[in-house]
């Protein structure tokens, strides 16, 4: 919650057709950042890492560490810690993008960097 806070829009498809949130919270990027992980000397080390973000209901997805950084035309994924003017009593991870929210992970407990 220290962070510098982004907001982002996303419409998603649901069992109620499609839904749209507006949350906010710290970009994934920037959590990563603050964890300051060892990805070791190599050229580009860093972009040979994932992340695997787990929710409270067992739920897990894989991000490259790559994918997370934002670029123009794409927003970056955010830990969301509020959606609809609501703080949330878990980080929500958010996709941009993401329609199906395939990648939508509610009540993140971890992120785990790994090397692929």
């Amino acid at each position: 919650r220290n962070l510098p806070v982004f907001n982002v829009a996303v419409t998603q498809r649901s069992g109620r057709g499609p839904v749209t949130l507006e949350c906010s919270g710290a970009a994934l990027s920037t959590v990563l950042d603050a964890a300051q992980p060892k990805y070791g000397e190599a050229r580009n080390a860093r972009l040979a890492h994932a992340l695997i973000v787990k929710g409270s209901d067992g739920y897990s997805v894989l991000l490259s560490v790559a994918e997370i950084d934002a670029a123009p035309g794409r927003p970056a994924p955010i830990l969301a810690t509020a959606c609809e003017g609501r703080d949330l009593v878990a980080p929500r991870l958010i996709v941009p993008g993401d329609a199906e929210a395939g990648r939508a992970v509610n009540g993140v407990v971890s992120i785990e960097v790994v090397m692929w």
